[in-house]
């Protein structure tokens, strides 16, 4: 790979590592200003925690991700009589 094709694949992966930054940043400050909203973590949950969380295609989240991503949800926001 020359510098011209090093530089083609670093700018937008530092765009968007910016923007994601920015982002939490912006969502952080939210959260912490009202108290009646909270921060669920589906997108962290799906690229990080969940192995093979997307079909086969790479682009659409599988039914079985979406499976644990529900029940993460339920047990963060449900009280256990409502499950």
């Amino acid at each position: 790979m020359n510098s011209n094709e090093l530089s083609a694949h670093l700018i937008p992966t530092t765009a968007s590592g910016n923007t994601k930054a920015t982002l939490v940043a912006a969502k952080s400050e939210f959260v912490a200003w009202h108290d009646n909203v909270y921060y669920f973590p589906n997108y962290e949950l799906v690229t990080t925690c969940i192995n093979r969380a997307f079909k086969g295609d790479n682009r659409q989240v599988s039914r079985k991700a979406v499976r644990k991503i529900m029940s993460v949800f339920e047990w963060m926001f449900l009280e256990e009589s409502a499950r």
